[in-house]
């Protein structure tokens, strides 16, 4: 389920991701809701069950992720 910041943006670990706002932590980003959803829709094209800890994840292993998984829709269609 998504939580979102008193300032409307999406919150991720606890962590507010609009870097402007007062609540926002710096440090490695977390996944965008963006990556987030475009990783469920490349699962439910493959009809992958993969649960993943999207709450743990960065945008440089969403990036990664989706990747992946775009080569496996191509692989496997």
């Amino acid at each position: 389920m998504a939580e979102f910041c008193e300032c409307g943006s999406l919150k991720l670990k606890d962590n507010c991701t609009n870097r402007k706002c007062k609540h926002h932590i710096p440090g490695p980003e977390p996944a965008t809701y963006k990556q987030i959803c475009y990783v469920e829709e490349l699962l439910e094209k493959l009809h992958d069950n993969t649960k993943y800890a999207f709450r743990d994840m960065t945008i440089k292993d969403a990036s990664k992720l989706i990747r992946e998984l775009e080569q496996r829709v191509e692989v496997e269609g």
